[in-house]
């Protein structure tokens, strides 16, 4: 791999990685899990779907 394209895979992945931090920010708003244990579970369940 490249330089080049591993600054931009790297680009990439913060592009999409503050999407979907702003995206579960606004669901979690909704939703408003109260407990830090719960919204872990939903974080690891989200990533374990997007891993698949």
């Amino acid at each position: 791999m490249t330089r080049r394209s591993l600054t931009w895979l790297t680009h990439l992945l913060l592009y999409h990685h503050g999407l979907l931090r702003k995206a579960l920010q606004l669901m979690l708003h909704y939703m408003r899990i109260p407990d830090f244990g719960s919204h872990y579970k939903f974080h690891t369940g989200v990533w374990g779907l997007i891993a698949e």
